[in-house]
């Protein structure tokens, strides 16, 4: 979001994803101001987590559509939110089991090479 416009608009399978969209779109602005909804508390703050060096608004999600995402982008990236000061993000116990159940599951596909130069799951 530049200038009250509406920068550039995609669909992002990660927030590692979405954070290196944002960041190239960023650097070819000189006014750029990144909109994250109040919504998804999680994926927002690892989006923010890597773009602490921008300046970021914090927008109410409340009647931005219940149909598609990047419909609800646009209108969360136009709207105005609140300036975030400092990351103030406390996981749920759900969602810090989850974290850690994926922290497992990647651990255990982790591969290492083998003496034979081929990989082995650990």
């Amino acid at each position: 979001m530049a200038l009250r416009r509406l920068l550039h608009s995609a669909e992002c399978a990660t927030p590692d994803e979405a954070a290196e969209l944002v960041r190239r779109v960023a650097h070819c602005s000189l006014d750029c101001t990144v909109r994250i909804g109040s919504g998804a508390s999680e994926i927002g703050s690892r989006i923010i987590g890597a773009l602490r060096h921008l300046r970021i608004e914090i927008v109410d999600e409340a009647r931005t559509g219940s149909g598609s995402h990047t419909a609800a982008a646009r209108v969360i990236a136009l709207r105005r939110g609140e300036r975030l000061r400092q990351l103030d993000y406390k996981p749920s116990n759900g969602e810090v089991a989850r974290l850690q159940a994926e922290s497992r599951l990647v651990s255990a596909l982790s591969l290492e090479p083998g003496r034979d130069g081929c990989y082995w799951a650990n």
